[in-house]
């Protein structure tokens, strides 16, 4: 029964699922960054609204504009907690986004530390529960002969 629990409290702890906010925005902003009245407010909008974790956007004409997370140096960042989307239009325009990754890989390996710990502990408490029986019903008849 326990380990039946335990399997189920594993998988309920490390469901993902994938979230397309990120390549959604950039599809919008690729569009809407195309007009450069606009552009600048689209990106100001999309950062305080959906996309946050947005760092660095490189426009179709290769300018670049770089944003502030969270008071973090986006250069503090590790190459697997950067999320990089580039959009290429029907003209051949290309944008790029890079993304902060950090709170989510930090979430992640949080969840794992925990389930680890709660398998061990469902682990010893089997063992120590299956320990007591084993005596009574094999070491001690085994002794006694």
């Amino acid at each position: 029964l326990g380990i039946i629990f335990s399997l189920i409290f594993s998988a309920i702890l490390t469901y993902i699922e994938f979230d397309a906010t990120r390549t959604t925005a950039m599809i919008v902003l690729h569009n809407q960054t195309q007009n450069v009245r606009f552009a600048n407010a689209s990106l100001d909008m999309a950062r305080k609204n959906s996309i946050p974790t947005l760092f660095e956007y490189q426009f179709v004409d290769g300018s670049t504009r770089f944003f502030d997370i969270s008071g973090r140096q986006p250069g503090d960042l590790r190459d697997r907690e950067k999320f990089n989307v580039s959009i290429v239009g029907i003209d051949g325009g290309t944008t790029n986004g890079l993304f902060s990754q950090r709170d989510v890989i930090r979430d992640e390996a949080l969840v794992g530390f925990a389930a680890t710990i709660f398998i061990i502990i469902i682990w010893f408490l089997g063992v120590t529960a299956f320990a007591g029986p084993v005596m009574t019903l094999v070491v001690t008849p085994i002794e006694r002969m």
